[in-house]
This record gives structure tokens, sequence and C-alpha cells, in this order.
């Protein structure tokens, strides 16, 4: 059994940020695979456990690299510096990432032996992703069911409509154990959504008078509230 050492480069950042998050593992047997995961920790309980949802699940083996005609794939994860040495450095980044998978809160990653004879005890590690400090206005509210029973650990976001009527995601929180949440937000208008496994929403959330409007040439001071029920599905 061996002892490695398991770091994330930055460990926290903004939800804007486009720059490589590193995942570094050294203290490895020469050539080893090990299995990345990262689960969002939605209960905020530090734990990548059943109720979390996953959103990484990839393997990287010690100077393994992913070239094509020499040029090296920057999406599919490998071991950055191309060496057998007993560690890997690989990385990850949020835009390329699921919608999920940038959602601001903690996330749980982890790594794993995927050798027969599990040559480590897993090792977790927790990367934050903030709300980001550019966004000066806000939406908040409370998630309810339709019992008026509030909805705790669900998911929060903002979707700005395209003209063919698709909608992409523009950010997106965690609600707290009482459904309560607050969403920085850039200049626009959004469709505010919320969601959680098990739940279907009961009443519409895109009637105009409940899409927030952050069109604003200043800082809008103070939050706009809201207010959305759901029942079992």
């Amino acid at each position: 059994t061996i002892t490695p050492s398991f770091t994330i480069t930055p460990s926290s950042v903004p939800a804007d940020y486009t720059g490589n998050i590193v995942l570094n593992i050294t203290g490895l047997t020469s050539g080893e695979q090990v299995r990345f995961t990262r689960f969002q920790d939605a209960n905020h309980d530090g734990n990548g456990d059943i109720s979390d949802p996953l959103v990484n699940d990839f393997t990287v083996k010690d100077g393994a690299t992913t070239a094509f005609g020499g040029v090296t794939d920057p999406i599919i994860p490998a071991d950055d510096d191309g060496l057998q040495d007993g560690n890997i450095s690989t990385h990850i980044t949020l835009p390329a990432s699921a919608e999920m998978g940038r959602v601001s809160g903690n996330y749980v990653i982890t790594v794993t032996s995927t050798n027969s004879n599990r040559n480590f005890i897993p090792i977790t590690q927790i990367l934050t992703v903030t709300q980001p400090a550019s966004y000066v206005q806000s939406v908040s509210g409370q998630v309810f069911d339709t019992n008026n029973n509030p909805i705790g650990f669900s998911k929060v976001a903002l979707l700005s409509q395209g003209n063919n009527g698709d909608s992409q995601f523009i950010v997106g929180t965690l609600t707290d154990s009482n459904g309560n949440f607050t969403l920085a937000a850039p200049v626009g208008s959004y469709l505010l959504v919320a969601f959680k496994q098990g739940y279907v929403t009961a009443s519409p959330i895109r009637h105009p008078h409940r899409q927030p409007n952050l069109n604003r040439t200043k800082p809008y001071h103070g939050c706009r509230h809201f207010h959305d029920h759901w029942q079992h599905g």
C-alpha cells in the first residue's frame, strides 16, 4: 500500500473562471492508473454520497497523453506532464463542464486506485466554486413544495432565452437547508429555474411577472425576491 498526496490548484474559483483547475497526485506507483470523480456537494455534508450529483468521472494513467497526429486534445483528460514518473497532473475546466458542474457551491473530488489490489485509500479534496464578484446584481428567494414546506439543497439557475427559443445556462447556485438562495447575475433578462430530483414544477416559472429583469446600466442595490412551489413527481 502506498500513500500518495492529492492537491487541487486553485482550490477556490469563481463560476466564471475559464482557466485550468489542476488536479495533481504524487507518490503513485510508476505507470499507475487512477480514477477521478467530482460530485456536487448538494447536501453540504462534505462527502460525495449517493444523494449528490456526479459531475465528472474519468481515469488517467501516469505518463499517458491524448495526442492525435502530434496535437494534444485539451478536452480528453490525460497526464499533462507526459512522464511515467509516479506523478499525475491533469486538469478540468468549468467552461467544459456540464451546467451542474458550473453551479456555485462545493464539489467533492476523489481519487481512487483502479488497480485490483487498491494500491491506496481513496483521497478526497474540496473544490469551491463561488459566485462571480463582478456580478453586482442578484436574485434571492426561497423554494417551497405545494404544502409550503421549504425544499432544501435544491438547485436554482438563471437561463437566457435566444431568438429561436433555446435557453442557455448563465449562472446557478444551491439553496440552503431551508430552500433559501441568493444568485448573483450579470445584466440581462432571464428565466428563473429551480429543480431537484424527485420534484416537478407545480406552477409555471416562465410567467412574465416571475422573470427577473436585470437590465440595468447602474448596479442594482438589493435583491429581487422570488418564490416557486414544487410537487413530488
